[in-house]
């Protein structure tokens, strides 16, 4: 339909060589636009680096080695990641997740990413008792602008609000380990 059109604009343009030398020049810009679109969408989805730099491969072995005691809450993003190299704890959420709505028991949630999004708006310690939380595996560029947790959640809604890491420092959760990218804290 696009290539119908513009191949009828630009037959009606012919012989005309000034508005065709500004077509051509506003096509080429749009050309170049769109490339540099894709191209800055490609770089920032990551697409050719490899899973070390986006999973937490080797957090995910710390917390191995030491044998944790109670449940991991982690980054959206990280469930799927979470339940395939440690399918023995409970993943709070995963990718899969936001439209499932079920009668739950009442250890569980009926509707898990209402609960991550009330986490990053309110008080995180009723969930966290709830569903015997000690760790939290977070990314650490999320850790470098601390509002960014809430930023996303609320649709870019900018609060003033603490940041879920800013409240588990200021509650005493320890920093336990750090890496190029996740960091992890314990209660």
């Amino acid at each position: 339909m696009a290539q119908k059109t513009i191949s009828i604009f630009y037959s009606e343009l012919r012989g005309k060589k000034v508005q065709e030398k500004r077509f051509l020049k506003v096509a080429f810009v749009f050309a170049v636009l769109s490339l540099f679109i894709f191209s800055y969408e490609h770089y920032s989805l990551n697409l050719g680096s490899n899973s070390r730099d986006k999973y937490p491969s080797a957090a995910v072995s710390y917390l191995k080695k030491e044998r944790i005691k109670g449940e991991i809450f982690s980054d959206y993003g990280w469930g799927g990641y979470l339940i395939w190299k440690m399918p023995e704890k409970k993943v709070f959420i995963d990718g899969r997740m936001p439209s499932w709505r079920w009668n739950a028991p009442s250890s569980e949630s009926d509707y898990a990413f209402h609960d991550f999004s009330e986490i990053s708006k309110g008080d995180y310690k009723k969930y966290f008792e709830k569903y015997n939380i000690r760790y939290v595996l977070w990314p650490r560029d999320e850790t470098k602008d601390p509002r960014l947790f809430s930023i996303n959640i609320s649709f870019f809604k900018k609060e003033n609000r603490p940041s879920l890491i800013e409240r588990l420092e200021q509650d005493s959760w320890e920093k336990v380990y750090e890496d190029q990218a996740a960091v992890i804290y314990r209660k």
